[in-house]
């Protein structure tokens, strides 16, 4: 990569990370709004849905921007409403409830002093990484959640993203186009399948020419030999670390 094209990158995470903060006042506003409907009798199981998958999210974006202890605290507070999904927000006591509610009210607090600024940030024009960032990647991720917000962030950097949630979708639509990289998580069909095992029986896909890179929320050394068996060029861990994903894409398809 040039020293040109490295630059464009840092300036281009730079003004993703300030778009990011400065939308988290906006999302701890809904948050604290949220919390205060745990106060009624009994919690709506929509609106627990809602703040389960708002939660998910801010876990998973909080690590990619940097901001560990807001991924940390976002994502135990993930785990107990999924836990009250569960078991029926009826079976939940109002004093556990409350409980919940200050220490989702507290979140802003993982970030302080980081957001003050946030209202006066200015939001960048998006530019370009390269001559050649119109590359297609075609990304297979079954949480919609986190797929969405990952395509968000490859569209930053002007990468092209289609997206998919089975490998099957994928496979019938590489009969067609190609893309030029490939990037699946490992484990799909909420942890029924192993990417590494499907796709190797799928042929469009497993004899496409373009890259493999995996991602996964677990280091399953089992699927990492598999991985390096298929020819990927990168095996990544969630929370994803942007920027030097980034940079392999970039690195590789550069080529």
């Amino acid at each position: 990569m040039s020293d040109q094209a490295r630059q464009a990158l840092s300036d281009q995470l730079d003004r993703l990370r300030l778009d990011y903060v400065a939308h988290l006042p906006l999302e701890f506003h809904a948050l604290q709004d949220m919390a205060g409907r745990l106060s009624e009798p009994t919690p709506a199981r929509q609106d627990l849905e809602e703040l389960h998958h708002r939660l998910h999210k801010l876990a998973g974006s909080g690590g990619t921007f940097g901001f560990a202890a807001l991924s940390a605290a976002a994502r135990a507070l993930e785990l107990q409403t999924r836990y009250w999904l569960e078991v029926g927000p009826e079976h939940v006591d109002i004093q556990t409830r409350q409980a919940f509610a200050g220490a989702l009210s507290a979140l802003d607090s993982t970030v302080l002093g980081v957001t003050d600024h946030a209202d006066s940030a200015t939001h960048p024009t998006r530019v370009a990484i390269a001559p050649q960032s119109s590359w297609n990647i075609w990304l297979i991720e079954d949480d919609e959640l986190f797929g969405r917000e990952l395509a968000y962030q490859l569209e930053s950097f002007n990468f092209k993203v289609r997206r998919f949630t089975r490998i099957d979708q994928a496979e019938a639509g590489a009969g067609a186009a190609q893309p030029d990289m490939l990037i699946i998580d490992i484990v799909l069909d909420q942890g029924e399948a192993d990417s590494t095992e499907v796709l190797s029986r799928q042929p469009n896909l497993s004899h496409a020419d373009c890259p493999l890179i995996f991602i996964t929320a677990h280091d399953d050394f089992a699927a990492r030999v598999r991985a390096v068996r298929m020819g990927a060029c990168g095996y990544f861990l969630k929370p994803l670390d942007i920027p030097r994903l980034i940079g392999a894409i970039t690195q590789v398809l550069e080529k």
